[in-house]
């Protein structure tokens, strides 16, 4: 029997998500199930280890570059969305991460047995394109339409084209 899952690899998430994996651990000569102790090479406060579960969400764990202005005219680089100030003007200047993933190991021991388990973290574009529009039009870029009359809505867009919607 031994570890479960067999794959060391628990799964791949995309930055934000929750998750929750839980490892196990029979012993292969007794068929005993034995107490499974987690330990994260890479601690992050959003992702809990409690007894044998790994649980939690990564947030904010690729460095971008964003330069920003502040109220005061002054200019400003950080590499991390909640390092950005309350004073903020407008963001000017932006440069995704490259890396397109990052992968957060774990060490799972259970009585004289261990093994080295990791989550693999993809870099999500949706992430910064929220976080780009929720600063550069904090009112809201997207608007929602809700249409329950069952009648035609027509109106004229930016691009000066004609939209017709019925529900």
């Amino acid at each position: 029997m031994g570890w479960n899952p067999s794959n060391t690899t628990l799964g791949t998430v995309d930055e934000r998500d929750t998750f929750s994996f839980t490892i196990t651990y029979t012993d292969d000569i007794t068929q005993q199930s034995e107490d499974v102790t987690i330990t994260a090479n890479d601690p992050d406060p959003d992702v809990v280890i409690t007894d044998n579960n790994i649980a939690g969400q990564y947030e904010d764990v690729f460095d971008q570059t964003i330069k920003y202005r502040t109220v005061q005219d002054t200019f400003v680089e950080v590499q991390k969305w909640n390092e950005i100030g309350d004073d903020i003007y407008g963001i000017y200047h932006f440069i995704q991460d490259t890396a397109t993933t990052r992968t957060y190991t774990f060490e799972a021991t259970a009585g004289s047995a261990s093994q080295t388990y990791s989550i693999v973290v993809n870099n999500s574009l949706d992430y910064d394109k929220r976080q780009i529009a929720r600063y550069i039009n904090p009112t809201g870029i997207i608007v929602t339409w809700i249409n329950t009359s069952g009648q035609t809505v027509t109106w004229v867009n930016n691009s000066n084209e004609t939209i017709t919607w019925t529900t």
